[in-house]
Order: structure tokens, then C-alpha cells, then sequence
């Protein structure tokens, strides 16, 4: 009888044992459940974390943001135009006579598409994998080189040309 009361406190013991790595088990798995929910519920109207558009971090940036500003920033840079000198002469031509074309909207889409999808779970998963996966798209543009070669020509003539001035888009 003893050893029937040894046999099953040892058998409660191991379950209570049991219960309570099993609990501690499901608070570690809630609270990862909890962690990720909170952090794709942040970015799910946000660029993922290391999104780089234009050497640029856009990671926890809403999107109308981003566009907002770039649009004004490539505006101004468009409106400033290239400037080239030829025979002392300074030349200053627009993105439109050099035939230069950008679509800002489909390079902003084409980075928010990461972590922005049609699917629940696969947007859940770009999210996670974005912490550790770099997510860079550079400005869409379009350059007719034959446009480009007419509009020197028409505008600074036949001889060798120097490049005056060359800006990146920066933010500053």
C-alpha cells in the first residue's frame, strides 16, 4: 500500500510537472504571438524596416509621406535642369528636352509592395524577413539616348562637351 502511494505521488509529481513546463511553454509562444502582432500591425501602413529608396532609409515611413516628398524634391530637382558648358557658354537643358522620363509612383509601389501584398500570411512573412533582408529599388527612369544626343546637338552644337555641375537627389 505504501508503494502504491509512493508509485502515484511520483505519477502526480511528473504531471504536475508537466502542466507546468506546458504552461510556460504557451506564455513563451503568446507572448512571440504578441510581439509579431504588434510589429505588423505597425507596418502595415508603413515601408518594412530596411526599405532604401534613392540611397534613402524610408523603414516606418507612411507612403503618402514618402511620395509627397520626393515628388517635391524631384520637381525641384527637374526645375533646376543640367547645365553644360561649351566654347565659354553655359547650356541649360530639362529633363524634357533631354528626354528623361521617371515614374516615382511605380518605384515607391514597386518597394511598399514588400510586406503589402494580397496575402495575409505572406505579408506576415516579408514583414519578419524584412528585419533581416535589405529591400532597396532605385528611381524608375526612362533616358532616350537619341534625344538626349539631339538635344546637345541642337542646343551646344558639334564640339567636345564638359559636364558643369552634377547633383544627386539628396535629402537635405
Amino acid at each position: 500500500r505504501k508503494l502504491l502511494k509512493k508509485i502515484w505521488g511520483a505519477i502526480l509529481d511528473f504531471f504536475k510537472l508537466a502542466l507546468f513546463v506546458l504552461e510556460v511553454i504557451a506564455v513563451i509562444i503568446l507572448g512571440i504571438i504578441i510581439v509579431i502582432a504588434a510589429y505588423s500591425f505597425y507596418y502595415q501602413d508603413k515601408f518594412v524596416p530596411r526599405s532604401h529608396f534613392l540611397e534613402h532609409d524610408l523603414s516606418g515611413i507612411k507612403y503618402e509621406k514618402a511620395f509627397e516628398y520626393f515628388d517635391n524634391k524631384l520637381e525641384n530637382f527637374e526645375k533646376d535642369n543640367f547645365r553644360f558648358s561649351a566654347d565659354g557658354k553655359v547650356h541649360h537643358l530639362s529633363f524634357e528636352e533631354l528626354g528623361v522620363e521617371y515614374d516615382l509612383k511605380k518605384s515607391l509601389d514597386e518597394l511598399y509592395s514588400k510586406g503589402h501584398g494580397e496575402g495575409f500570411w505572406s505579408n506576415q512573412w516579408d514583414r519578419l524577413l524584412a528585419l533581416v533582408t535589405s529591400n532597396e529599388v532605385e528611381l524608375d527612369t526612362l533616358v532616350d539616348l537619341g534625344q538626349v544626343k539631339q538635344a546637345l546637338k541642337d542646343n551646344i552644337g558639334t564640339r567636345p562637351l564638359c559636364l558643369k555641375r552634377h547633383r544627386r537627389l539628396s535629402l537635405i
